[in-house]
């Protein structure tokens, strides 16, 4: 009996287990149930705030504006700002000067204006007394019955001190600075061979160029080897006088005689040399140019009678070979000129 009420006793125990099981799995699913719903709500909750605030950023987004654009609108808004303010200072400047601009008060300004009026007017008046000093004074000291001879020589002023010697060989081989020195200013313009004409074809190289203020003219002698007459001879003489006159009035002409020549049967001769040329020519052509000099006021220097010997022949002292000078008659020829040079 004991055995069967504890078989019972077990029975109802396991029923009761049974029970206890079925009903602890009820509130295990109530409890499961519960907690699912309860984060199932949590869930939709969470699920819901998150919509709403995803809603919520885009607008949040619209309202709220970049900070970097922010920042660089506040840098331009600053950099407008003192621009306008370093241009609004320089006009502020410029103002300022045009505003404080020296202004002398109206009766300085005017002492000023009388002050310099009468600087202007007693520089007037010393002016004035200077020139009239100088026109008295011009008046007091001018000689008025020597008018030409000053004018003149005023004019003279602006002619260059040159002394030309014009002609051909002799004048080429006259060595001017051993006769007169290197002090004057001499310049020989002989060319050898030369004849009339070729001095008439070249003027401005052999006179104009030089600007002289005295002429020593002795040309012609070689014209008789091309068969000239005297009087070809003496007209292209007087043509050359008158074109140095006509181009440098100023110069003063000094026209000298034509050489002599020997053309003697002495050894010294050179009859070559000589060719056709004779003194009783030479003697015309000079006679005819010493009477144009007189008509013309223009000097004749008479060196033929300084060169002759006893005969009428170019002294053998003289001449080298009967046409051209020695030294000794280069000699003469200098104490000749010399005098006129040193005029």
């Amino acid at each position: 009996m004991a055995k069967k009420k504890q078989t019972k006793e077990k029975k109802v125990s396991y029923e009761e287990v049974k029970e206890k099981k079925k009903n602890s799995s009820q509130k295990d699913t109530e409890t499961s149930s519960k907690t699912r719903v309860s984060r199932n709500k949590k869930l939709y909750t969470q699920d819901q705030t998150s919509t709403s605030l995803k809603i919520q950023l885009p607008e949040e987004k619209k309202k709220q504006p970049n900070k970097t654009n922010q920042n660089t609108l506040k840098e331009k808004d600053i950099y407008q700002k003192k621009t306008k303010d370093k241009e609004s200072e320089k006009k502020d400047i410029k103002e300022y000067n045009e505003k404080n601009k020296y202004q002398p008060p109206i009766e300085e300004s005017k002492n000023i204006s009388r002050q310099g009026l009468i600087l202007i007017i007693v520089v007037l008046i010393l002016t004035i007394v200077i020139l009239v000093g100088i026109d008295i004074y011009h008046f007091i000291t001018f000689n008025h019955n020597e008018v030409k001879t000053v004018t003149k020589i005023k004019e003279k002023k602006v002619v260059d001190d040159n002394i030309v010697f014009l002609g051909d060989s002799i004048t080429e081989y006259y060595d001017l600075t051993k006769f007169y020195g290197e002090d004057l200013p001499l310049v020989n313009s002989g060319i050898n061979g030369n004849k009339t004409k070729d001095i008439i074809n070249n003027m401005k190289e052999r006179v104009y160029d030089y600007n002289p203020s005295k002429i020593f003219l002795l040309i012609g002698t070689n014209d008789f080897i091309e068969q000239k007459t005297t009087d070809q001879i003496s007209k292209n003489i007087k043509e050359i006088i008158e074109l140095i006159q006509k181009n440098r009035p100023y110069a003063e002409i000094y026209l000298e005689s034509i050489y002599p020549i020997n053309d003697t049967d002495n050894k010294k001769i050179n009859h070559k040399m000589v060719n056709n040329r004779t003194n009783k020519k030479i003697s015309k052509i000079n006679t005819e140019l010493e009477e144009y000099a007189k008509e013309n006021d223009i000097t004749y220097i008479d060196i033929y009678d300084k060169l002759i010997d006893e005969d009428g022949n170019l002294d053998l002292d003289y001449t080298n070979e009967g046409l051209h000078l020695s030294e000794k008659g280069y000699e003469v020829v200098t104490e000749e000129l010399e005098k006129y040079i040193k005029e």
